[in-house]
């Protein structure tokens, strides 16, 4: 259930949320990509695995998931107020990445996204008007440009 990575010169043991974390993101990612949707059980599955990891740890303080959570339920609200322009999935992910990160990983998370997704944009309109295309109406998968970023994220 831990992994061992180096930090500063010393060895840090990472934890079962962390191991959690990286699968749901990777398989989300995946899923993201391909079908621009994210499979209801996907969620279901990393939601039960890390409450029964919290109620068995007994580790994290309240305040710290509650927060964390409520980074998804704010993405999730948007959702709905832009008719889907951010999906519903993304603010899904959102809520169960907060309760395994905790709040200020979570904001590094979904800032560094943005980011990355931001600098993929700017390639996208350049390719767009290099080659006389629209790229107006593409649609990205959010959820794949977090992978390397939630890597990242993970390491800290």
């Amino acid at each position: 259930m831990f992994i061992l990575c180096r930090e500063k010169g010393e060895i840090r043991v990472k934890t079962a949320y962390d191991w959690i974390f990286v699968i749901f993101l990777g398989i989300a990612a995946v899923y993201d990509w391909r079908e621009r949707k994210i499979p209801v059980w996907l969620f279901a599955g990393a939601g039960v695995l890390t409450l029964l990891i919290m109620i068995w740890k007994e580790d994290r303080g309240i305040w710290d998931v509650i927060l964390g959570f409520q980074v998804g339920i704010l993405l999730f609200l948007i959702s709905k107020i832009v008719r889907g322009a951010i999906g519903e999935g993304d603010g899904i992910f959102f809520c169960i990445s907060g309760i395994l990160l905790g709040v200020e990983k979570n904001l590094l998370l979904l800032g560094g996204g943005v980011f990355v997704c931001g600098l993929y944009s700017v390639f996208l309109v350049l390719f767009g008007i290099l080659a006389h295309i629209s790229v107006r109406k593409w649609r990205l998968p959010f959820l794949t440009f977090l992978f390397p970023v939630g890597i990242g994220v993970m390491l800290l």
